[in-house]
């Protein structure tokens, strides 16, 4: 498998459609009924936390309430053709809590990845309805620890991890982390009463995520941000060798965007865990992976050592008790079956391993039970 998935749930809202994003607010209910006001509890002229720093950046989104809006972002764009990019927002008053999720969709870093990837553009409100039928931001489960958060739901059509500031020589715009910037310049005025954010992604989400918390957390200030990355494990080499990073950048230009401090994060993308877990001491940070994740071995395999399910086990294992059990904040959740992404399965309780589920591992996390442990079969 040349992609790292086809065109499910958190890819088609990244590439699968061809039709231009809108330049203005789309919006559709969810099953909740809606409610006036704006996002987060804000108002047009800002929320409760308007006055910090961090709230100052612009002006916030106005947003019914448990609805889901398609949030166009001007200097924007998707990889192929440049097509204004933007995000999803699903507030509630619920809490004072955001979850933040990061769409995947695979990677491109060469002219023939990118010929063989439709990164065009999306249809929001194609978008809105697979999110309005997505599990993970089912309000009314009760097996979804963030059935009382606000939602933010950032799609992906730039091949590039969410962590590019580069137009290649093929002529990909790998402009994911540029584009990120630009949408947290709306979404923490829009969230200025959020007490606690979790960050979370999917596959090539997940990667994005752990490459942009950093970006995220000081976008925030003070307030507490965790982490959950779901199947998009940053290995160290030889199993993602340094040359093969240094390839990639050529396309992307990630290593610029890499955070200021971490000398080690522009050779070896295993060093963001270190850094931003030593960083943010008080915040949780966790990885959610198969032992066996055909999605993540075959998509490497050409360009590292990952020939093999028997490889990837070995490779994952390994950032377990080489980089992330040894943090004090950091924690993993694996399961001993094949497969990729769990998160969005809808199952959360009936993933269990070692008597843990996952809902149960998610629920200690970001509710700071001192009871939290990793989770390896």
């Amino acid at each position: 498998m040349r992609y790292l998935a086809a065109c499910s749930l958190f890819v088609l809202l990244a590439a699968c459609g061809d039709s231009e994003s809108a330049t203005t607010a789309t919006t559709a209910t969810t099953t909740t009924s809606a409610a006036s006001g704006g996002a987060g509890g804000t108002t047009s002229t800002g929320g409760a936390g308007g006055g910090t720093p961090e709230c100052e950046g612009g002006a916030p989104v106005t947003a019914p309430e448990e609805t889901w809006t398609f949030v166009p972002v001007d200097g924007t764009v998707c990889g192929a053709a440049g097509t204004t990019s933007g995000f999803f927002i699903n507030p509630t008053a619920q809490s004072a809590r955001l979850f933040i999720v990061l769409s995947g969709g695979g990677a491109c870093f060469s002219q023939t990845d990118c010929q063989s990837v439709n990164l065009n553009g999306f249809d929001p409100m194609q978008g809105i309805n697979q999110l309005s039928q997505t599990p993970l931001f089912n309000r009314a489960d009760p097996a979804n620890p963030f059935s009382d958060f606000s939602y933010v739901f950032i799609p992906y059509c730039n091949g590039d991890f969410h962590s590019g500031n580069n137009v290649a020589s093929y002529g990909m715009q790998h402009m994911g982390y540029a584009n990120m910037e630009k949408y947290l310049e709306l979404i923490v005025p829009t969230f200025c009463e959020a007490d606690h954010v979790v960050l979370s992604g999917m596959s090539a989400g997940s990667f994005g995520a752990t490459f942009n918390y950093d970006l995220v957390h000081r976008a925030f200030g003070s307030r507490p941000v965790d982490l959950i990355a779901d199947s998009g494990p940053y290995m160290r080499p030889p199993h993602m060798p340094s040359d093969m990073q240094a390839a990639i950048d050529d396309n992307w230009g990630f290593r610029a965007n890499m955070p200021a401090g971490c000398s080690g994060c522009t050779t070896s993308w295993h060093e963001l865990y270190a850094f931003i877990a030593t960083t943010y001491p008080n915040d949780r940070m966790s990885l959610i992976s198969s032992l066996r994740d055909p999605s993540i071995q075959g998509r490497f395999a050409p360009y590292t050592p990952l020939d093999t399910l028997d490889a990837f086990e070995v490779a994952i294992n390994d950032l377990a008790d080489g980089v992330i059990t040894p943090l004090s904040n950091f924690r993993v959740f694996y399961l001993p079956q094949q497969g990729h992404v769990w998160l969005t399965s809808g199952q959360l309780d009936q993933l269990v391993v070692n008597n843990v589920s996952l809902e149960q591992f998610v629920r200690q996390q970001i509710d700071d039970d001192p009871g939290w442990t990793n989770v390896r079969p």
